[in-house]
């Protein structure tokens, strides 16, 4: 068991072998054993393994350990405020009792939620992570060298890492499941959208491919389908974009925003939809999606963009109905379950004080239901 979680532990007292041991006293090992991992390493960041179920990937639930190192804009302010106003939604009773449980902390050392925040602090929250499922699509191989890796990413996977998903990535999958290590990033897709994705296999060749995006040596295209009739000929949009939430990741039109340029052309039409080719010159995040909806074609079934929450034309034209940048951001958020939003997975931690059950013997079979990855399912098991 010891072996099977990566700890290797020496009984030097033990006279009997493990066959002349009594099962009760096996038994009694193992269960001690289960409570010891789980004491000692309860916020480790376990890793855990992918099932298939209905045509979706789905990972096994698993501890995790967020870090968060603090902003120049933090400093003075309470560690509280912080997570209310640029973390996911947590909700201020849960909130409370993460403190009072040393679940969230700074510097590793418990704190009241009107701790503050000073400059070099660490700000750690400690989950039993539940992550969201994705499309159980292959990741297809289009090129391989021995310097870089470049697939066709399927839809609703993410690239890297983020928000509810981690195992759940391109990265994570491709390495759990191909065994490639250290692939870099060279560019973004989003996680709904499907396509042509490279990697480089060392932070050198990474460099040189993200040297030459930046100075649009390469080209890239997009196709989507946007809501109406798309004009003809190529239409430029350059306006700028800057974060609209750093809370809820949302962007929108504005005159002190990054530099922005994408070109789109109509492919076709059926008057009601349109088929349009987007070629961004620039690399903003979700720099398509918000041209898009500020040309007042925003696409298809976009549950961010294409909403009455960014006012009665949906944003276009940056025209948000007379709503302040708050109540748009809130009237996004009403549209949504708060798990949609959740970064730290509290959404779906049961109703259980971990304390509590670090007090008392630790049943079994309620352990297995409570942290059911495959590794602590095999644990128990055998």
């Amino acid at each position: 068991v010891a072996e099977q979680r990566g700890v290797k532990r020496s009984f030097d007292k033990v006279d009997k072998s493990e066959e002349e041991l009594p099962k009760a006293t096996k038994f009694v090992i193992c269960k001690l054993f289960i409570i010891y991992s789980f004491v000692s390493r309860r916020y480790e960041q376990f890793d855990s393994e992918y099932y298939f179920e209905n045509g979706l990937r789905k990972v096994y639930p698993y501890f995790f350990e967020y870090n968060a190192y603090c902003k120049r804009r933090w400093i003075g302010r309470k560690v509280s405020e912080i997570i209310e106003k640029e973390f996911r939604a947590i909700p201020k009773r849960l909130l409370e009792q993460r403190f009072e449980m040393a679940l969230t902390v700074v510097n590793k050392q418990k704190v009241s939620p009107d701790y503050l925040i000073k400059d070099g602090d660490v700000l750690t929250s400690r989950v039993h992570r539940h992550e969201n499922s994705v499309l159980a699509a292959p990741i297809k191989i289009i090129f391989e060298s021995d310097e870089m890796l470049v697939v066709d990413k399927p839809p609703s996977i993410p690239v890297h890492a983020c928000g509810r998903y981690r195992l759940n990535s391109v990265l994570y999958i491709l390495s759990k499941e191909n065994g490639y290590k250290n692939l870099h990033v060279c560019h973004r897709l989003d996680r709904l959208t499907s396509g042509v994705f490279i990697m480089a296999k060392s932070i050198q060749k990474a460099n040189e491919i993200m040297g030459q995006m930046r100075d649009r040596m390469v080209q890239k295209e997009y196709v989507c389908k946007v809501d109406g009739e798309f004009p003809d000929g190529e239409i430029t949009c350059d306006q700028p974009l800057a974060r609209l939430s750093h809370k809820i990741g949302l962007f929108f039109v504005h005159k002190d925003g990054k530099e922005s340029v994408t070109k789109f052309e109509k492919l076709s039409s059926d008057g009601k939809t349109s088929i349009v080719r987007c070629k961004p010159l620039t690399g903003r995040t979700h720099q398509i999606r918000v041209h898009l909806q500020y040309l007042g074609f925003p696409i298809c079934n976009d549950v961010l963009y294409n909403s009455f929450a960014f006012g009665p034309s949906k944003g276009k034209n940056a025209d948000f109905g007379g709503k302040t940048n708050e109540q748009v951001i809130q009237d996004v958020m009403d549209e949504h379950p708060i798990e949609h939003w959740l970064n730290s997975d509290e959404a779906y931690q049961p109703q259980v004080k971990l304390d509590k059950r670090l007090e008392n013997t630790i049943d079994i079979e309620s352990f297995g239901n409570y942290s059911p990855t495959l590794d602590m399912k095999k644990m128990i098991e055998r």
